[in-house]
């Protein structure tokens, strides 16, 4: 029985070791894992840095820590079943933290990126964490600037300690009883004392009848600066308008403007003023300077040139006043023989010449003097050039060229030669076509 036992327990044994190895094994699971960048993960001990993390656990339940930067850590607990796949996202609040700001002395103004948010002391909320800063100012003390950083959520303290920048400055001034503005604002009459914040301020001195006198005056903390300021006598001055403005202004000969305008710097006294202007009479007047004053003088010119109204016809012609060109006479409106008178303003007194010319014109070139009266506007009668500037189609196949002068809703008034004018009814014209500059049909009918 022994020795049976003795052969059966190795056989025994090596059928048990079979069986055990024959158990399948759990399958592995996967857990994918996403976060914000900087993100840690940590479990049983391990820890996992990335922002998308792919790991391979075996079956079971799985206390996770994530932790990112500037965040509240987050716990999750993580259960993985036999090859199955699990994700994760992993969402984190921010830490946030309170700084209280303090100042010595209190009652600073507070600057916070960019805006005053308070005066001293004062808490600033659930501030992300970050580095910061803020400005500090309270009257006449120097500004400053604090700063601190939020790491947890634990409260900050930042404190700024303000120094005294105010200093004095006594003005003074000759004469006295000068009137004292400090940029730009009144703050009395000298002699006077006063107290600022340190800086650089502009002083301005001014007095009746003195030149006003400005500079820059620096003022030091804990300290006591002085400004004198001596005034010399103001001369005078004139404003000059005139109608119409753009007068050249002399005054004692001398050129100083053109109106509307301001002479400055007048020594007191009696002055000769001229006024200029092209197509206007000269204007003298005697004018007194005032020390310390601007008077105000307007004068109104008189015209010394005349005005022409002319108009031309027909369509076309080249007209020229005294050798300038002043353009081509035109059509009141498209397809009409009437034309636009011209004007000319602003001429000289006296005798004038007009130049009239085109190609197709008899004779092509003419010429026409006018008279202009000072203050006067001259109107010349018609000026009318012969022209060949159409061509007529009769109903019987016949063709005639000449001027033609005007158009009736029942008849045309044309001309074949200079001097000759005569009506031609509607019903006897078949069309009408008119020429250009060269004598060729425009290829236009009527």
């Amino acid at each position: 029985m022994k020795k049976l036992f003795t052969l059966l327990f190795p056989l025994l044994l090596l059928a048990v070791g079979i069986c055990s190895c024959s158990k399948p094994r759990p399958k592995i699971g996967q857990l994918e894992i996403s976060g914000p960048p900087g993100m840690c993960s940590e479990t049983l001990g391990q820890e996992f840095k990335g922002q998308n993390l792919k790991l391979a656990l075996s079956p079971g339940k799985y206390m996770f820590r994530f932790t990112a930067p500037g965040c509240r850590d987050q716990y999750k607990l993580i259960v993985m079943k036999p090859g199955r796949k699990e994700k994760v996202q992993v969402e984190f609040q921010p830490v946030t933290a309170a700084a209280v700001i303090t100042s010595k002395p209190a009652g600073a103004e507070v600057t916070f990126k960019g805006k005053v948010i308070g005066i001293t002391p004062l808490v600033i909320p659930e501030l992300p964490a970050g580095e910061y800063s803020a400005d500090l100012f309270l009257k006449g003390h120097a500004r400053t600037q604090v700063s601190w950083r939020i790491v947890s959520e634990r409260p900050v303290a930042a404190e700024g300690l303000l120094d005294s920048n105010v200093g004095s400055i006594a003005i003074s001034s000759v004469p006295d009883q000068a009137r004292v503005f400090i940029d730009g604002s009144e703050v009395g009459t000298t002699p006077l004392s006063l107290t600022r914040t340190e800086g650089s301020y502009t002083v301005r001195i001014e007095s009746d009848g003195c030149v006003p006198v400005e500079r820059t005056v620096r003022v030091v903390k804990q300290k006591r600066s002085r400004a004198h300021f001596k005034l010399a006598q103001r001369p005078g001055g004139i404003q000059v308008t005139s109608r119409p403005a753009g007068a050249d202004v002399f005054i004692n000969s001398e050129k100083r403007g053109v109106t509307p305008c301001t002479v400055e710097a007048l020594e007191p006294g009696k002055y000769t003023l001229r006024l200029e202007k092209a197509g206007y009479d000269p204007l003298t007047a005697s004018i007194k300077i005032v020390p310390g004053a601007v008077d105000k003088k307007n004068y109104n010119l008189l015209s010394s040139t005349g005005s022409v109204v002319f108009n031309v016809s027909p369509v076309g012609v080249e007209v020229m006043l005294d050798g300038r060109a002043l353009g081509v006479s035109r059509p009141i409106s498209e397809g009409t023989v009437s034309t636009k008178d011209f004007r000319v303003d602003h001429l000289a007194p006296g005798n004038h010449v007009l130049t009239l010319f085109h190609a197709l014109g008899r004779p092509q070139r003419s010429r026409r003097e006018f008279t202009v009266t000072k203050n006067q506007c001259t109107t010349l009668k018609n000026i009318q050039i012969w022209v060949a500037n159409c061509e007529i189609i009769y109903t019987d196949g016949t063709r005639e060229r000449g001027a033609l002068y005007s158009e009736e809703k029942d008849h045309v008034i044309f001309g074949s030669m200079p001097g000759i004018r005569f009506r031609i009814d509607r019903e006897r014209i078949r069309s009408i076509r008119m020429l250009d500059s060269k004598g060729d049909s425009s290829g236009t009918g009527k």
